[in-house]
This record gives C-alpha cells, sequence and structure tokens, in this order.
C-alpha cells in the first residue's frame, strides 16, 4: 500500500485526491463560486471627511480610522437612525472627533458623501454634504 500511496503523490496523483475529497466535503475554495465581482450594481458611494475649508483629512492618519471603516460606521449610524442622514454624519463625525490626534489644526469636521450611478452608459458623480461637527 505505501507503494501505491507514492505513486499517486508523486505523479500528481494528489491534486486528483485533493479534488475528489474535497467534492466529498463540499468545499471548492479556491474555486469557489462567488459572484461578488461578477456584477456590479448601477449605483455606489463612498464617504470622506473634510476641514472647515473642505480641504480633505486624511483619516486613518489623523484619526486612526481607516477609510472603509468610516463607510461602515456611517452605515450603521444611518441605519440605527432610520434613515436620518445629518443624524447620522453627526454621530459618525463626533465617533471621528473622539479619535483626534493633536496635531490635527482643523477646527471643524465635514462629512461629505459621493454617490456614483452608471446612467446611459455614464458614470455619473454627485457631491454631497451630509452633516458637520465643530472642534
Amino acid at each position: 500500500m505505501p507503494g501505491v500511496l507514492r505513486s499517486v503523490v508523486t505523479r500528481g496523483g494528489l491534486t486528483v485526491v485533493l479534488v475528489l475529497v474535497s467534492q466529498w466535503i463540499l468545499e471548492w475554495y479556491p474555486i469557489s463560486h462567488f459572484p461578488m465581482y461578477s456584477r456590479f450594481g448601477s449605483r455606489s458611494h463612498y464617504v470622506y471627511v473634510t476641514d472647515e475649508n473642505d480641504e480633505p483629512l486624511p483619516v486613518e492618519r489623523d484619526f486612526s480610522v481607516r477609510a472603509a471603516y468610516l463607510k461602515k460606521v456611517y452605515g450603521r449610524n444611518f441605519g440605527r437612525f432610520h434613515g436620518n442622514k445629518k443624524l447620522a454624519a453627526t454621530t459618525t463625525l463626533e465617533f471621528v472627533a473622539e479619535r483626534k490626534k493633536p496635531s490635527v489644526t482643523a477646527k471643524q469636521l465635514k462629512l461629505k458623501q459621493v454617490s456614483i450611478k452608471l446612467k446611459k452608459g455614464e458614470l455619473q458623480q454627485t457631491t454631497d454634504e451630509l452633516g458637520s461637527v465643530d472642534l
């Protein structure tokens, strides 16, 4: 029996064995079919923080908050406050302001949302100010 196992391993049979075992336990990694990148929606958005002069602030450097996490915090607050954008934005900015590093000189923080839509084959982009807090 050890000779058969050695033969399977050395002749590429290990791949076949792993594929068969994967099918048997219903695990398809790394060839899983997850359509997360197969289709894109016709709309998306992102949020960012600016100072009182509408200059974008590097949130990771100045507040230790990653941009993707900022969007998640705003999204949670948006749901928590039943779609009230201003209240969600204010709460999100308060969260950010609590993490302000001493080197930040801004007197005010504003949360902006950029909405991107695909309409008739063209991308359309709009920017809205959602809310602000004074520091």
